[in-house]
């Protein structure tokens, strides 16, 4: 390719300044950047079924220990009337303690 003074000047096609390395440095930086966000996102996801997921198990398990707690209740006051079941509660030492009642106010107050 001939310029304007008639000399020939080889035409690589790709600017010779800087720019170019900062751009990529950039993309590169935006790539990462972006990867990372993504895998937060995923994460957080991942964390929020986890929770919803949890959620059902302890209803579960509240269920659960109310069966249990009605089955051993009622064992305990079976236990004063039938042999079979005052051995069972005198074996496992079950016990059954009343829940505590709301504290009574006074009057007036």
């Amino acid at each position: 390719m001939k310029n304007s003074s008639g000399s020939e000047t080889a035409c690589t096609g790709a600017p010779r300044g800087a720019f170019g390395p900062w751009m990529l440095l950039a993309l590169s930086l935006l790539l990462v950047l972006g990867w990372n966000v993504l895998q937060a996102w995923r994460q957080h996801q991942i964390g929020i079924r986890l929770i919803e997921q949890q959620a059902g198990v302890m209803k579960q398990a509240e269920a659960t220990e109310r069966r249990l707690q009605a089955l051993l209740t009622e064992l305990v006051t079976l236990s004063k009337t039938d042999a079979q079941a005052k051995a069972l509660v005198d074996k496992y030492q079950i016990r059954y303690n009343q829940p505590p009642s709301p504290p009574v106010t006074a009057p007036g107050r």
